[in-house]
């Protein structure tokens, strides 16, 4: 019993002791800065997309706000909202490229080329993936860029399939064989 007693304490101490650190932290950043992580603290840890894309906005953060436009591409493909998941991919991808963000650029095209696909634009699909490619070289080829799927094998999965649409029969089978060899060296 006074064993635990004395874990029980010891846990308070060491929280009180995170929680002095953390506070000091936040009074060093910027006025801006520290205001988002207050606001931050306050809405939890699921926080809605538009939310988090006004927030961006209102930092004229274009690096953030591309990647909330990839995220959201996908969500709305996923839900079958072509027209918008398109629409937020093309933004994604313009923020990417004007703010510089490899990582985002990369995603955006990834996503854009899924979402062309999925609405039946197999040609379009297929440009927008065959433009992520070149930039997946060397140890890029196996990067996540946070996502769950290496972009790589999303990207030559989906050109297969648009190949196989179009009817480029042979070479949707080579890439689509190159995907399966980027998966396996993973794995």
């Amino acid at each position: 019993m006074l064993q635990r007693r004395g874990r029980v304490a010891y846990r308070a101490v060491q929280r009180q002791t995170v929680q002095a650190m953390l506070a000091a932290r936040m009074d060093r950043l910027p006025p801006e800065e520290k205001r988002l992580l207050q606001t931050a603290a306050v809405i939890g840890t699921e926080v809605p997309l538009p939310l988090l894309q006004a927030l961006a906005e209102r930092l004229g953060d274009a690096q953030r706000l591309g990647r909330i436009s990839c995220y959201l591409c996908i969500y709305l493909s996923n839900m079958e909202e072509h027209e918008r998941a398109i629409a937020a991919g093309q933004r994604a991808l313009a923020l990417a490229t004007t703010s510089g963000a490899f990582d985002v650029q990369v995603v955006a095209q990834t996503y854009l080329g899924v979402a062309y696909f999925r609405v039946g634009d197999f040609r379009q699909a297929l440009d927008v993936s065959r433009r992520v490619m070149p930039l997946l070289t060397g140890e890029r080829r196996s990067a996540r860029f946070g996502q769950v799927a290496l972009p790589a094998v999303t990207s030559c999965g989906y050109m297969a399939c648009s190949l196989a649409e179009l009817g480029g029969f042979a070479e949707g089978h080579s890439v689509g064989e190159e995907a399966v060899r980027l998966a396996e060296a993973i794995e």
